[in-house]
């Protein structure tokens, strides 16, 4: 394992953090699409699905995103609605020939009717989730892999990638979308209350590996879930109450424009 300069790490995050940690800098990402939503058991539900679908370029993942939003609110008045209200068949119908990246029609169908069977048995995400809890956890790891599971067995299909397992993988859009509900600030609109934010792990995505790598917490080359641990380990040295309050700030030096404008000029 690395052995980096934390000062040097944690003054480098706290400018970062300073710099981009505003709303003004959250667009392009699809948390746009999940803070302006109020009611927290619709923004659990938006979330996940937003979350779920960050894989590619952030216009491409919006535009794929608002199409399934959309359609949900218009089929039955609101997103959550949609998956609690619309069975696999009738989801299936309702994104005939949707496709993006990797989800087709079937995944996706199996995937909202599956967050519809765990809101219909759990009455939330979150409660689903706070199953999996034990407060002699040090991290999220055990209930992520519990309520992933609960995903597959509720899926009438596989969901292929849409649901990973977080024990064996990065699980990137897992872990953001726990930072998304757990924490709340200028940024993250939160909305859990079950879990600690110092137990959350970061979410390593190609912008956040790359920076990892700059910075000297890895020398790994992919993100697997050695490279969460590794990662989180460093920044919850930082951290020990907050170790992902520096992802969102870090991750624009690839995402928004003004950050890789300085990215560039950096190296």
């Amino acid at each position: 394992m690395n052995v980096p300069d934390l000062e040097l790490v944690r003054d480098y995050s706290e400018r970062a953090y300073r710099r981009f940690h505003h709303p003004r800098y959250i667009s392009p990402d699809p948390l746009e699409l999940v803070v302006p939503v109020e009611d927290p058991r619709e923004r659990e539900v938006v979330g996940f699905i937003a979350a779920s679908l960050a894989v590619g370029r952030v216009n491409a993942i919006i535009g794929a995103v608002s199409r399934i939003l959309e359609q949900l609110s218009a089929a039955a008045g609101s997103v959550r609605a949609g998956v609690l209200e619309l069975d696999f068949r009738e989801l299936s119908e309702l994104f005939a020939g949707f496709s993006y990246r990797f989800f087709s029609t079937p995944a996706i169908a199996s995937f909202l009717a599956a967050i519809g069977d765990i809101l219909r048995r759990y009455g939330s995400l979150e409660a689903c989730f706070s199953a999996g809890l034990d407060g002699r956890d040090a991290t999220v790891l055990p209930a992520l892999a519990a309520f992933s599971l609960e995903l597959v067995k509720s899926a009438p299909v596989p969901c292929g990638i849409l649901v990973t397992d977080p024990v064996r993988g990065a699980s990137k859009r897992m872990h953001l979308f726990l930072r998304w509900m757990v924490r709340s600030d200028d940024v993250d609109p939160g909305g859990w209350t079950c879990v600690s934010p110092e137990k959350l792990m970061v979410p390593i995505d190609t912008h956040m590996l790359r920076m990892s790598r700059l910075l000297g917490l890895t020398s790994r080359r992919t993100a697997d879930i050695g490279t969460v641990r590794e990662v989180t380990e460093i920044f919850r040295a930082i951290r020990p109450d907050d170790p992902v309050r520096y992802d969102f700030s870090l991750t624009r030096y690839g995402i928004h424009p003004e950050g890789r404008e300085e990215l560039l000029r950096m190296q």
